[in-house]
């Protein structure tokens, strides 16, 4: 992750407009990645005891960061969805709207995150060290009425962003086979672009179907699954979310591969790949 976002921002094959939201992209999973580790040592029985010590207020902020990041990477997954469908759009030239104002548009989803989670802030609790299972456990105060209203609120937010998602693909798939039918020596050219959009489709709803999938299991089939079962799962399908984006580009961006061709001979490229940045 960290040397995508260190060659896009280097190498001038990835000055288009689409490495750099996805530049900013994976600074945001880097975060995500980072801000989640004080919450992995605590709440593992293996290292918990080690923390018994932190101050309380990294607990209290990590408790307030994690799910402002976690809201922040859902909405940027959402907008790298939409960058691909307003490419294919013909009223403007998105394609230099972005590369102009991408860090405005990432400040306003910051703001717009904030101004999301400030509403339910009352539903988060610091960890407490329990010395009987030798880790840090959520809040007991945070059962009830607490954990009911942030569970219903990432259900809903999930779903949102599951149909948005996958609307804006079908809309982009149907918008490229519109554009491309009417050039038939395109044939080969509409296929791997139907085929990358589709195969990014898929990746980005399948993310959030196994997150709503979480929230069934944990909510509503085994509500009374053990924390540290939560916990596992939970960090599993984050580091699901961050991964997805760095491994979709190393499988399917002919780019990033012919760079890596050139800097590590005995790199294989797939023949298949294609270029994930966009056409116009």
């Amino acid at each position: 992750m960290l040397f995508l976002i260190v060659i896009f921002g280097k190498n001038k094959r990835f000055s288009n407009s689409f490495y750099r939201i996805v530049q900013c992209d994976l600074v945001l999973n880097l975060c995500v990645y980072t801000n989640s580790w004080v919450h992995r040592l605590a709440q593992r029985p293996s290292t918990g005891y080690l923390l018994q010590n932190i101050p309380r207020q990294i607990l209290v902020i990590t408790s307030y960061t994690m799910p402002f990041f976690s809201h922040l990477q859902t909405v940027s997954i959402t907008l790298l969805c939409f960058y691909r469908y307003s490419l294919l759009l013909e009223f403007m030239n998105f394609n230099k709207f972005w590369a102009k104002w991408y860090l405005l548009v990432y400040l306003g989803l910051i703001t717009y995150t904030i101004a999301m989670i400030l509403p339910i802030s009352f539903t988060f609790f610091p960890l407490v060290y329990n010395s009987t299972d030798g880790c840090f456990v959520i809040h007991p105060d945070y059962y009830g009425t607490n954990h009911y209203v942030f569970g219903a609120t990432v259900w809903i937010v999930s779903n949102v962003h599951l149909i948005i998602i996958t609307t804006l693909g079908v809309l982009t798939v149907s918008k490229l086979r519109k554009r491309f039918s009417q050039h038939q020596n395109d044939t080969i050219r509409t296929r791997d672009m139907m085929k990358r959009v589709t195969l990014i489709v898929a990746i980005n709803s399948a993310i959030y179907i196994i997150i709503i999938f979480w929230l069934l299991v944990v909510g509503v089939i085994f509500p009374d699954m053990n924390q540290v079962t939560q916990f596992e799962i939970l960090v599993t399908v984050s580091d699901m979310i961050s991964f997805s984006m760095p491994y979709t580009l190393l499988f399917f961006d002919k780019n990033i591969q012919e760079m890596m061709s050139e800097k590590i001979p005995s790199f294989s490229r797939n023949p298949s790949s294609i270029a994930v940045a966009p056409m116009t």
